[in-house]
């Protein structure tokens, strides 16, 4: 009896872990659904406006324009190095941190749809995601025209730019899905994760340089999101990512994955229920 009550439990959970699967595959691939969600949110926030999501663009760059100058003064660090540096440092930040925050809330947000529409749970984590990159795309601007003037160091490392950014979203992907699963019952964490993506912002070597730690860079060594904006910023800054940037990712997203779909197939079938 015991045996059978145990293969049982075993066939439930391996079906539970094959749903998990097939609903990150086909919420992946259902780009036709996402997309459309996604670029409808941003022409929603953006009715009626004029030059739509380029504000973003503009906002972005009078920020830099103000930020730029003063803080480079207030470093000593010389204008064009470092006004090439918080442009890229910016913009990659308001991403990452955008992306993360907003992730809590996917599935909060798209109640709606999960309880009157069949579809995987994470397509409303990709739409979160699209919606993230097409804003990303509009600043990275900035960032172009920023580089024009300010040009790297090298061209070569530039293009590992993508590949740091593919390493990125894939970490990104598995840390939506547990903190949308667990904030769909626990309304708390999107409040704890915006507190703590704020005091992140001051952590991390975006504003100010690792360099001047000096011999106490453990404070950004261990900082997951200084990684995260590292192993894009070095390449389009012209600098090689560290081997400890593309380890640190590499093995944080293997293990946050299995840690993800732990997550995922055990709480999935309950997020209609939450939300």
């Amino acid at each position: 009896m015991e045996a059978l009550s145990g293969a049982l439990s075993h066939n439930k959970q391996l079906t539970s872990l094959r749903l998990a699967i097939n609903d990150i595959y086909g919420g992946t691939f259902g780009t036709d659904v996402w997309f459309h969600l996604a670029w409808h949110d941003i022409k929603q926030r953006y009715a009626r406006s004029m030059i739509g999501p380029f504000w973003m663009t503009i906002s972005m760059a009078a920020l830099l324009c103000a930020m730029g100058p003063l803080y480079a003064r207030l470093f000593k660090q010389e204008a064009g190095a470092y006004f090439q540096y918080i442009s890229v440092s910016f913009v990659l930040w308001g991403f990452i941190s955008s992306q993360i925050s907003e992730s809590c809330a996917a599935f909060i947000s798209a109640d709606g749809f999960i309880k009157q529409v069949k579809l995987p749970l994470t397509v409303h984590l990709h739409r979160v995601l699209a919606r993230n990159i097409i804003i990303f795309a509009h600043n990275l601007l900035v960032v172009v025209v920023v580089l024009s003037f300010y040009p790297p160091e090298r061209f070569l490392p530039v293009l590992l730019a993508p590949v740091g950014l593919a390493l990125v979203l894939i970490n990104l992907m598995w840390i939506g899905i547990v903190l949308s699963t667990l904030s769909a019952r626990f309304r708390d964490i999107p409040q704890m994760v915006t507190s703590v993506m704020l005091l992140f912002f001051f952590l991390t070597p975006i504003v100010w340089k690792r360099g001047l730690l000096a011999g106490s860079t453990l404070v950004a060594d261990a900082n997951p999101l200084y990684h995260f904006v590292e192993i894009i910023r070095a390449p389009l800054l012209g600098h090689y990512p560290t081997y400890l940037s593309w380890t640190f990712l590499g093995v944080m997203g293997l293990l946050g994955w299995v840690f993800a779909l732990a997550i995922f197939r055990r709480y999935r079938s309950r997020v209609a229920y939450w939300v």
